[in-house]
This record gives C-alpha cells, structure tokens and sequence, in this order.
C-alpha cells in the first residue's frame, strides 16, 4: 500500500501539495492561495530547522519547511494577499518533522 493510499483509510480527506522553486517570490502567495481555498484544519510539512538531531537537513526540506510556515501566517493576515478575493484562513495545527 502506498503511503497516500493509506492515508486514505486513515480519515485523511485529500492531499494538496503546491509545486513551484522556493526562491520564487510567488511561491508563498501559492501555498497562502491554496490554504485559503481549502480551508485545512492540519499542516504537515518538512522543519525548517538546520540540525535535526541525525544529521544536518537538506536545504531544499528546511526552504519546504519555512515557506509553509510563512504561507500559514500570511493565509491569517486580512491584510495580505487581499488581491486574491478569498477570506483569511487559520491553520489550528501545523506538524512540522524530519
């Protein structure tokens, strides 16, 4: 069973994932775009943090882990994003792993 089909059998509704570079300026409007229409309760992404207690973590985890940080913060601002034309969204719980 893959790990998204098992996801399924365990509540999880559906999976989004936002596909653009880290260094692209647009990137974070994306992810806050996609979490305002979806609306998620929950967040999972990669840490942002540089020692992960194995190891150092990989560059591209840590941008993964700090853009969706800063996507779920903006997504709450009313006063970002307003070219959108979609209402503020609060993440309640964001789980952020090695």
């Amino acid at each position: 069973m893959t790990d998204l089909a098992k996801l399924d059998t365990e509540g999880v509704e559906r999976v989004l994932a936002v596909v653009a570079h880290p260094d692209d300026m647009e990137y974070g409007a994306a992810i806050a775009r996609r979490i305002r229409e979806v609306r998620p309760q929950m967040a999972i992404s990669l840490t942002w943090e540089l020692d992960v207690g194995f190891g150092i973590n990989h560059v591209d985890h840590r941008a993964c882990g700090m853009a969706l940080m800063d996507a779920i913060r903006d997504a709450d601002n009313p006063w970002i994003f307003q070219d959108l034309g979609l209402k503020r969204w609060k993440v309640e719980r964001a789980l952020f792993c090695a």
